[in-house]
Order: structure tokens, then C-alpha cells, then sequence
């Protein structure tokens, strides 16, 4: 005999929007996104925190989706690379920015990177390298590589400026 697993009610605000669903204990976040909710910006890479393509904005913080049970997500803000872009300015310069400087990428790790970015550029609008390279450090991307997303991001910062110390 199986035994029925115990569905958790939860609420939070998702890309704007109240949500309200029933979540086993052991759902990720990554899948209730992606399966459930059907928002195929929140992709599935590995499974384990390595490869950053499931990033999404937890209460202000980019996090892997597929590392935060959804339980966890009770009275919790969640947004992803497509809410990020409704009303965000610096959002939308970093899009373009990603955009003009070719970046190849086949838009697995897309989403992902400009969540981690954007995050970034919320807290330090004129960043430094190092702290650029940091943000985008658990993302991997074979298409572009890491040099051109800097590149993005340095161009997206307030003026395309970079803090020296």
C-alpha cells in the first residue's frame, strides 16, 4: 500500500501576481515553476545547484529554484526573469545590453544570468568587475562564456561604469 503524501497549502506573490497552490513536501520550487505553473523561464538544468539556469528572485535574493522546496515559498515574493521585466528599467537596459553585445547564447542559462544580474545591478548599480564575475560565478554557460556576460553587465551598469576599488 502506498501512503498518500500531505499537500501543503501556500501562498505568495509570484512575478506580481497572488498565487495560491497545494505543494507536496518534497516539490522544488524549480518544479512547481516549470511543471505546475507553467513558466518555461524558470528552466531545469542539473538538478543539484551547479549549473544556474533555474535562478529566480526569492523576497529580493536570486536563489536556484531547484535548491528551495516550494513549502518554503509561503508569504514569499518569487520572481522570475519575465516579472523582473515588467516595470523595470534596469532590467530592460540589461536586456538590450545582452542583446548588443551578441551574445550567443541558446538561451538555456539566459534567464538565469540576467536574474543574477539583475540582482547584482539592484545593489551596486556601478559594480566591479570582481563583483560581476561574482554574480555570474554559479551560472555556466558554454555558448558565450563568461567574458561576453561581462561585458553585457558593464554595459547595463549606471553609464557603463566600473567601481575601481
Amino acid at each position: 500500500m502506498t501512503q498518500s503524501r500531505k499537500l501543503l497549502k501556500r501562498k505568495f506573490t509570484l512575478n506580481g501576481q497572488p498565487q495560491e497552490v497545494d505543494v507536496d513536501g518534497h516539490e522544488t520550487l524549480q518544479h512547481l515553476l516549470q511543471e505546475r505553473l507553467q513558466l518555461s523561464e524558470c528552466r531545469r538544468g542539473c538538478d543539484r545547484g551547479d549549473c544556474g539556469v533555474c535562478t529566480v528572485m526569492l523576497d529580493g535574493q536570486p536563489v536556484y529554484a531547484c535548491l528551495v522546496m516550494a513549502a518554503e515559498v509561503d508569504q514569499s515574493i518569487v520572481e522570475t526573469a519575465q516579472g523582473l521585466s515588467a516595470a523595470n528599467a534596469k532590467y530592460q537596459r540589461l536586456q538590450r545590453a545582452f542583446q548588443e553585445h551578441a551574445l550567443t547564447l541558446c538561451h538555456l542559462c539566459r534567464p538565469g544570468l540576467l536574474v543574477s544580474a539583475s540582482a547584482l545591478l539592484g545593489e551596486r548599480p556601478a559594480p566591479s568587475l570582481e563583483q560581476i564575475r561574482a554574480a555570474i560565478s554559479g551560472h555556466l554557460c558554454r555558448c558565450s562564456g563568461p567574458d561576453q556576460v561581462v561585458r553585457a553587465v558593464l554595459a547595463a551598469a549606471d553609464g557603463g561604469k566600473v567601481e575601481t576599488s
